[in-house]
């Protein structure tokens, strides 16, 4: 009896240490990308203002206003003030895109080119969005051929997209949840 009990207690130890391992082991890996610990947190937390992401759209309908987007079939804005300001920046749209099977994917924060915010005030807010990642994620990940800085985690990912000057469009943040796909059979 008393080597069954000294042997379970040792298997629970070594699940124990694993499980944290495993843990540990991704915020490492992120770490040597390069990324905060801050970072490791908010991947860890896997949501946007204490939403997380897979949320069904009942749930989060209930804590907030949406409105069905007529140009993509699962996406809803969002004009929420809580929901607006994020990274010391208010934002024009917020946008919450689901799933098929209605999971919250990901959100969108957007800045607009209009009448009372033209392209250098979103490029001054984009880069204030920049430096504040930066400081508190690490540095951003630069893929050839873009303009984006990209923070990826094994849970979520976060893209910075300056505005294009060519087509005198405004600028997106977007945060998703890695494990999308087109099946999303969650």
């Amino acid at each position: 009896m008393k080597n069954a009990f000294i042997f379970s207690f040792l298997f629970l130890l070594f699940l124990n240490s694993f499980s944290q391992t495993k843990k540990e082991n991704t915020c490492s890996k992120l770490k040597a990308k390069g990324y905060t610990q801050g970072f490791c947190e908010y991947n860890n937390k896997y949501a946007y203002k204490n939403i997380p992401f897979e949320s069904s759209f009942d749930s989060v309908s209930l804590k907030l206003k949406l409105t069905k987007r007529t140009t993509a079939p699962n996406q809803y804005n969002c004009k929420d003030a809580n929901v607006l300001t994020w990274a010391t920046i208010t934002f024009d749209n917020c946008i919450f895109d689901f799933s098929s099977s209605d999971k919250l994917d990901g959100v969108q924060l957007q800045l607009f080119n209009n009448s009372s915010t033209s392209i250098p005030d979103i490029k001054s807010k984009i880069k204030q969005v920049q430096n504040y990642l930066t400081l508190y994620f690490g540095k951003p990940e630069k893929f050839p051929g873009t303009d984006d800085d990209t923070w990826r985690g094994n849970k979520v990912y976060i893209v910075v997209s300056p505005p294009n000057e060519k087509i005198e469009s405004g600028a997106v943040i977007a945060i998703y949840r890695t494990n999308t796909n087109a099946i999303d059979d969650l």
